[in-house]
């Protein structure tokens, strides 16, 4: 897990300059704080799906889902969990 939350961190360090200047911390609000918007959601959905081969549906896409990186490693994790 260690792994994943890095790689999050990093891309979104390195695709929002707000987060980079505001030196963002795992738990740190995404959303609230301005570092990222709806389009940014859809960047970081992009990159889940592209390069961690996350499976996301249109439900999926909540602020709930992607307003900390925490959340964001919650999500994947629960994606990962078949329900039965």
């Amino acid at each position: 897990m260690q792994n994943l939350k890095e790689k999050i961190k990093q891309f979104i360090l390195s695709t929002f300059p707000l987060a980079r200047k505001k030196n963002i911390n795992y738990d740190d609000p995404l959303l609230e704080t301005g570092i990222i918007d709806s389009l940014g959601i859809l960047e970081i959905v992009n990159y889940l799906i592209e390069e961690l081969g996350v499976n996301i549906e249109e439900d999926d896409l909540t602020p709930e889902n992607f307003n900390t990186i925490l959340d964001i490693i919650r999500f994947i994790e629960n994606k990962e969990t078949p329900v039965n």
